[in-house]
């Protein structure tokens, strides 16, 4: 049963696509996900994410893929693979930038969509000759 803070991982398809569970509710995963639950002391969950999706780690993680038509991560391979591992001070310090940085890009967003918003006011009275130059 997964829960909250476990990280899920895609072992077929999008191989090496991952995401940390933000729901309070349990459920169960389907047969082509990995799902890892850290030692929190140990690994940051934000840490190995982001490990995961780096590009050099992706192609020695998915140099392990295994199949035909379809390639598959080897659970065995998975567990097996060796992961740099940064002291947990530094991994937490990392995971702090990384929300502070997903904090700015989401209020970049929100900030472009009032632009925008904006903007097509703008226009509207522009078009209605409400505007005048």
């Amino acid at each position: 049963i997964t829960k909250k803070g476990d990280v899920l991982i895609s072992k077929s398809g999008s191989l090496g696509t991952c995401a940390i569970v933000d729901s309070d509710k349990e459920f169960t995963t389907y047969e082509s996900i990995f799902t890892v639950r850290t030692k929190k002391d140990i690994l940051n969950n934000i840490f190995l994410i982001n490990l995961i999706r780096n590009p050099s780690l992706q192609i020695k993680l998915l140099g392990g893929k295994v199949g035909g038509t379809v390639s598959h991560l080897n659970l065995s391979m998975f567990k097996n693979f060796e992961f740099p591992l940064p002291p947990i001070e530094l991994q937490n310090k990392f995971a702090s930038i990384v929300k502070e940085v997903e904090a700015m890009k989401e209020q970049q967003k929100h900030s472009k969509n009032q632009i925008n918003n904006l903007f097509n006011a703008l226009m509207q009275k522009a078009f209605k000759g409400e505007l005048k130059c």
